[in-house]
């Protein structure tokens, strides 16, 4: 599939997925939290920007709920993709911080609302990543978190299917 395919296929799979009312986590929210959910809910899923998600150290991503994750996941890996813009923005590269975001650890429950399409559907993101920007991943030196993220999500699809 070419990155344009990829990317309506994606808006297609998680077209299912209505915007939350609630996009945060917590329900007592901070001031930053607070913002972040005023934030995604001033976005519709193809008008998130690229400055909106690209920090890793403030990002509204990190504390969204599953329901908020599967409501933007087409646009984040559209965002992910476009490596080429993400290079010409002032906001930091996207692809290293969604790397992080969806690389496995204790807050998997984020991806509840997914099955098996979808989980496929962020594999083959991923194995054209690993196809055509490897060295974009060597430079900024995240080739083990990469492998890592690629190695579950495809492991997900594969168990999925069955």
């Amino acid at each position: 599939m070419t990155k344009h395919e990829l990317v309506e296929t994606g808006y297609r799979i998680f077209s299912e997925f209505e915007k939350p009312s609630l996009l945060q986590e917590s329900r007592d929210l901070d001031p930053e939290g607070r913002a972040h959910e005023a934030l995604l809910k001033s976005r519709k899923r193809n008008t998130l920007q690229l400055d909106d998600v690209a920090g890793i150290g403030y990002n509204p991503i990190t504390c969204i709920t599953p329901e908020g994750m599967a409501y933007f996941m087409p646009r984040l890996l559209e965002l992910a993709l476009d490596i080429e813009s993400n290079s010409k923005s002032e906001a930091e590269p996207y692809l290293w911080g969604f790397i992080l975001q969806i690389m496995p650890n204790s807050n998997e429950d984020r991806f509840r609302r997914f099955r098996s399409e979808h989980y496929c559907h962020v594999c083959s993101v991923l194995r054209f990543i690993e196809d055509n920007f490897i060295s974009y991943i060597k430079e900024q030196l995240m080739e083990n978190e990469f492998e890592i993220t690629l190695k579950a999500w495809c492991a997900k699809c594969a168990q999925q299917s069955t």
